[in-house]
């Protein structure tokens, strides 16, 4: 009941529309189904056709939509390609199963309570062990992931946020990129945002606010200048920019 309960409410506040709208719930001596918005698919089934442009209002409208969940002290803990769902171009947050309502911003909950899908789960809570964590980074963690495999047209990422995996052992020891890294070719814009969100400090992980006041939300995307005679995409992951 708390999923339909955290669901419901924002839904009712949802002024921007980046929550799937929530029109009640049908129970039975079986199951609660829950009557939603018809939305046609998510980010995961857009995944390898997105262009620059289309990610950044994408990532904008993401940040957008956790900023209004925070705002009302809503963490929702399982932000992934599959659970952000896409309707006319616009971004909407969907399944609240792992979210939790917090009583004041800096509430600690046991990391157990807040692991959703593993390849965008923050590193504090991939341990075995509970410890424990705020939720609204996590979120922010999320995003970040989101915003990597975006704009690589690919779910290219480390499968878990720990130092056993070398690619994100990588990541965080800040070794020079190479070819075989899938970061290799991110733009140095998207690049230095990155390096702020996908943090293993959580002290000194970016928060929505200092998101929003990167140099990559602020300023428009611009798409390649087509040329006659010439493709204006490549098989390359990131020919786009």
């Amino acid at each position: 009941m708390k999923e339909f309960s955290i669901h419901q409410e924002l839904s009712a506040i949802d002024n921007q529309k980046r929550v799937v709208k929530f029109f009640g719930m049908q129970e039975s001596p079986i199951a609660i189904t829950m009557v939603l918005e018809l939305v046609p698919g998510s980010l995961h089934s857009i995944l390898k056709n997105v262009t620059a442009v289309q990610v950044q209002k994408i990532f904008r409208q993401l940040v957008d939509g956790v900023e209004f969940l925070h705002s009302n002290l809503v963490a929702h803990c399982d932000l992934s390609l599959k659970n952000l769902l896409i309707s006319n171009g616009d971004v909407k947050i969907a399944d609240f199963g792992r979210a939790k309502k917090l009583a004041e911003e800096n509430q600690e909950f046991l990391s157990t309570e807040c692991r959703g899908t593993p390849k965008f789960c923050a590193p504090e809570i991939c341990g075995r062990d509970p410890v424990s964590v705020k939720p609204f980074p996590l979120d922010v963690w999320s995003c970040g992931v989101v915003l990597m495999q975006l704009i690589q047209n690919s779910e290219d990422s480390w499968r878990k946020a720990k130092i056993q995996v070398q690619e994100y052992d990588k990541w965080i020891a800040k070794k020079k990129a190479t070819g075989s890294d899938f970061w290799f070719n991110i733009p140095t814009t998207i690049m230095n945002l990155l390096r702020k969100i996908l943090e293993a400090d959580v002290s000194k992980r970016a928060t929505i606010a200092e998101i929003k006041n990167s140099p990559y939300f602020k300023k428009d995307e611009r798409e390649p200048i087509k040329r006659s005679g010439a493709a204006t995409r490549s098989s390359g992951k990131r020919a786009r920019y």
